[in-house]
């Protein structure tokens, strides 16, 4: 009795390899998938990542794009929409476009699974989408008056009266590039809508045999982010081992549903890691740091583990939270119809920026670590970058008070 073979496990691409990116690689591995990556325009660090990992590396997006079956895309919402375009041209590369029709010779139907896993805002998301949406949708075009129709008889070439044509003048087509073949259609891309949830994913600590646990498992189990997903046709696109693997919540088939779950998380977690550090910086410089961490711990202590948590996590991360937060800000103005939300979010995300580019924060990688490690060292350092920017805009030595005295005096007279 013959028994029927598991078909192959999908290749699986990633841009790029960042914590989390790395994290999703290794688990996909973990699991016996093909992972691959580009390393076109990558840095110092991110090269040393797929070095160790032992991911597949192609040097160019159309190499990457020829090779694998799901391409997740998980990049600083800044570069969601330049990264989508790159897929796109990759897509319509002959090079790729021989590769890939090549290697899915026993599968003519078969797409691209792109998947946006990014946090961007859910107008960005559609927006992206549009890129790969088939245009068969659009009106048709009304029959020039030149075209005769079906009914009346074809005149010969010598009755048709000869139109000046200012595009017959300029063309400079041979009759041989006007009987070349077609170029082949693009490699086909089935877009989703995704969003990660969650810290990336790692090895669950395994027992050592003294305390009882089993040691002899090869397989460990893994601490996994939620990956949320939308849009059309998810079931298909995506087999469902590889759902069960990344974790996946498949929520309906709307492309943007994904992406407005995410914003609406991102904001309580990193919108309070914003509130946090607004918080204890300020303490820190006005000397009355240690008394709101005492009365934090005696009134509220989930807010202080929080911020005990979140603060020295941040500072790799806040040029990536930059451009997320006014996303978040885009998602409350047009799926909630909440402008004041998208007012709230550009100051966090100025917070963010302010991290990043204007203290020594902004220098952190997540390898190496050496400012921001507690919550108190992330406000000391962002203190010292205010005061700096004080001394650089003259605003040292009482200029607030005088101001405020003269102010007072002015509404006595």
């Amino acid at each position: 009795m013959a028994t029927s073979s598991a078909p192959p496990k999908p290749v699986v691409g990633i841009l790029s390899l960042g914590e989390m990116g790395t994290g999703i690689a290794q688990l996909l591995m973990a699991n016996d998938y093909k992972v691959a990556t580009c390393t076109a325009g990558r840095s110092k660090y991110t090269l040393k990542r797929i070095q160790k990992s032992g991911i597949t590396a192609y040097d160019t997006d159309v190499e990457l794009i020829a090779a694998v079956d799901i391409l997740l895309s998980i990049v600083p919402p800044r570069d969601a929409t330049a990264t989508a375009i790159r897929v796109l041209e990759a897509s319509r590369n002959q090079e790729a476009i021989k590769s890939w029709t090549d290697r899915k010779i026993d599968s003519p139907d078969a797409k691209l699974v792109f998947v946006d896993c990014n946090a961007v805002s859910t107008r960005t998301t559609r927006s992206i989408h549009a890129l790969f949406a088939p245009k068969e949708d659009q009106e048709p075009r009304s029959p020039s008056p030149a075209t005769p129709s079906p009914s009346e008889p074809l005149q010969s070439p010598s009755a048709v009266p000869r139109r000046f044509s200012l595009s017959r003048v300029l063309s400079f087509r041979s009759a041989a590039a006007e009987s070349a073949p077609a170029p082949p259609p693009p490699i086909p891309v089935a877009f989703l809508d995704g969003g990660i949830i969650g810290p990336p994913p790692k090895p669950k600590p395994q027992p050592s045999s003294s305390e009882g646990g089993s040691s002899s498992s090869t397989i460990p189990e893994w601490i996994l982010p939620s990956l949320v997903i939308s849009g059309p046709h998810v079931h298909t696109h995506l087999p469902s081992p590889i759902r069960k693997t990344l974790n996946m919540t498949v929520l309906d088939h709307r492309i943007g549903t994904a992406s407005t779950l995410k914003s609406c998380f991102a904001s309580m977690t990193k919108g309070m890691s914003a509130l946090a550090t607004i918080s204890f910086a300020t303490a820190q410089q006005a000397n009355v740091l240690p008394h709101l961490t005492s009365h934090l711990e005696k009134y509220s202590p989930k807010l202080l583990e929080h911020a005990r948590g979140s603060l020295p996590g941040m500072p790799p991360k806040a040029y990536r939270w930059v451009e997320e937060m006014r996303q978040i800000g885009s998602t409350f103005a047009t799926e909630g119809g909440l402008e004041c939300g998208e007012d709230v979010f550009k100051g966090v995300a100025e917070l963010y920026r302010f991290v990043a580019e204007d203290t020594v924060l902004g220098d952190e990688r997540v390898e190496s670590r050496k400012r921001g490690r507690t919550a108190e060292d992330v406000a000391g350092a962002i203190g010292e970058a205010v005061q700096k920017k004080r001394k650089g805009n003259g605003a040292e030595g009482g200029n607030g008070e005088e101001e405020l005295r003269l102010a007072w005096r002015g509404s006595w007279s």
